[in-house]
């Protein structure tokens, strides 16, 4: 600090050099010893037997004993005494660390696959762990080696090499960890956004996180705290960097929270265009997150020449997510999360649900500029609380006039009248619910032409009827859920089955098609989000509206198609 109270000094500039991976083949690990200090290192070396099974990421090395110093004479069975063995546990939140190598006025960052620690093994001291291990060395004694490859592959063990430090071997490794590729990146954040994209809330003086100080936050209830994060911190967050803002929850409190406030990009939580902008603005910010959640560069191509590149403050709002590259496409400001995305899989395939739900929502927005017109409706809100829309395809402009002929107490009415059928068959397929509309639309022609309810609910379920798939898929992403292929309500309107139907639908959405399902996932799933044990009665009310019931107790869901009469 400058002495007169001025700003920091820069005393020296260090050049870093990012090195994504060693090689495709090559893992990089942090090996711990906790239980021993740096004086007193374990003895590992070129005689020393490791292994790992890399489908469970763990490691084991086999060291030998002084059997001078530690050899201990009253051991129940010295034979095991002889030798150690270490086995590893991983470092739980520390998948983004890297290994910096400091070479004069360069700096080389070699990101951690994994860190892990090794403590010594204690199998030899219950009687399962000793008598597995005779049984091995007996085998070992009257069998050929084969026999003792075959108890280790039970097991996914492979053996490696260990090559110490200053070997040849070893030399060339720490060689690629120095190699430079002149490759520059584009850093657009500012030193106090990357300062708090690391650790939350350590600069005070940042724009974005005034008054978010970490003591403040922590006193407000989680809810609250997580809320005011998003709605005045940064709108970009990694996980990791969250949880330092809930040091006492659980990480599924954590999760559960986050959704209310986040939306998931590429393993990234990024703050609900809701919280920020007024409904037309957030729905053009949607879009452009959904577009990123395909994938973390949207090229030109999906903006220029669309509805969606003639928004005027299109590039302003898509600077705050993404920076501008040469080509002109658009590129997420942060690397995607795949350290989240690894950890988390049931969470991103709900989110991926999601995202695919609303992605009617934005077919206006994707159309070629200035071609169609696209209805909107702002007396009808959706079960999100935003514009119900039905839009059209550019392309299809029959459809198009077709709709703008509709009265407004007809476009109004879609919606509901395909809703009232999802809601009376429960698990509808496509050809379920036209077959449904157009017997709707024979009753309702015979009732009194003097009642204008009548007409326009007549005249909703004609057009339904009639519109291509692509037409009738937008009203079904207001009040539908599509689960593989078949669609069920977004809602019963009946407060008392409404939540369990909720995750019962949740857990078929996160299944394979035709998968089974059974009372105690749907008992666990439960209780995670509704926080409470589920009634008998609530249970088979709302098993028996979705799924069949089949041998061994298990449910599927229906396959929508309507019982001949």
């Amino acid at each position: 600090m400058d002495i007169d109270g001025g700003e920091d000094c820069i005393i020296k500039e260090i050049d870093v050099f990012l090195n994504p991976s060693l090689d495709d083949q090559t893992k990089l690990y942090v090996m711990q010893y906790p239980l021993r200090p740096s004086w007193r290192p374990y003895e590992v070396n070129e005689k020393s037997k490791v292994k790992i099974d890399a489908r469970q990421s763990k490691l084991e090395v086999d060291l030998n004993l002084d059997v001078g110093v530690n050899y201990d004479e009253d051991a129940a069975d010295p034979l095991f005494e002889k030798k150690v063995t270490l086995s590893s546990s991983e470092v739980p939140f520390a998948t983004q660390y890297a290994v910096g190598v400091l070479v004069g006025d360069k700096l080389y960052l070699n990101p951690l696959d994994r860190v892990v620690q090794f403590r010594p093994s204690m199998a030899h001291a219950n009687s399962d762990g000793l008598q597995k291990k005779k049984k091995i060395v007996q085998e070992k004694a009257s069998s050929s080696n084969n026999s003792l490859q075959n108890v280790d592959n039970t097991e996914d063990w492979v053996y490696l090499d260990y090559h110490a430090k200053g070997s040849p071997f070893s030399g060339a490794y720490q060689q690629r960890m120095v190699a430079e590729v002149h490759d520059p990146m584009q850093f657009v954040m500012s030193p106090c956004d990357y300062i708090n994209s690391l650790c939350p809330v350590t600069s005070s003086d940042s724009k974005n996180t005034k008054g978010l100080s970490r003591r403040n936050l922590l006193m407000m209830p989680l809810e609250e705290r997580l809320k005011k994060w998003f709605c005045e911190g940064p709108q970009i967050n990694r996980f990791n960097a969250l949880v330092h803002l809930a040091p006492n929850e659980s990480i599924n409190e954590v999760l559960k929270v986050i959704q209310q406030y986040a939306d998931l990009v590429q393993g990234l939580w990024i703050t609900k265009s809701s919280l920020l902008f007024k409904e037309e603005q957030a729905r053009v910010r949607d879009y452009f997150l959904f577009l990123l959640s395909k994938n973390h560069v949207v090229p030109s191509s999906k903006i220029t020449g669309t509805k969606f590149g003639e928004v005027s403050y299109l590039k302003e709002m898509m600077s705050q997510l993404a920076v501008k590259g040469p080509t002109n496409d658009w590129k997420l400001k942060d690397a995607p999360d795949s350290s989240f995305i690894e950890r988390f899989p049931n969470i991103i395939k709900e989110q991926e649900c999601a995202w695919s739900s609303r992605e009617m929502h934005f077919l206006d927005l994707s159309a070629p500029a200035g071609k169609d017109k696209v209805l909107m409706t702002k007396s009808s809100l959706d079960s999100s609380g935003g514009v119900s829309r039905v839009a059209n395809r550019s392309n299809d402009v029959s459809a198009s006039t077709r709709t703008n002929a509709l009265s407004i107490e007809t476009r109004e009415c879609l919606p509901k009248v395909v809703q009232q059928i999802l809601r009376s068959q429960k698990v509808s397929s496509p050809k379920a619910i036209v077959q449904g509309l157009r017997e709707l639309a024979k009753v309702l022609r015979a009732k009194p032409k003097d009642d204008r309810r009548y007409v326009a609910v007549s005249d909703a379920a004609v057009y339904a009827a009639k519109a291509s798939f692509s037409e009738l898929q937008v009203v079904l992403n207001q009040v539908a859920i599509n689960i593989h292929g078949v669609y069920v309500a977004k809602s019963m309107g009946n407060s008392s089955i409404d939540p369990l139907r909720d995750v019962v639908i949740e857990l078929f959405c996160h299944k394979e098609p035709q998968a089974k399902l059974k009372k105690q996932e749907v008992q666990q799933a439960a209780q995670i989000r509704l926080k409470r044990d589920i009634t008998e009665n609530e249970y088979f009310l709302v098993m028996k509206d979705l799924c069949d019931s089949k041998n061994g107790g298990v449910w599927v869901l229906k396959n929508g198609d309507r019982s001949p009469n």
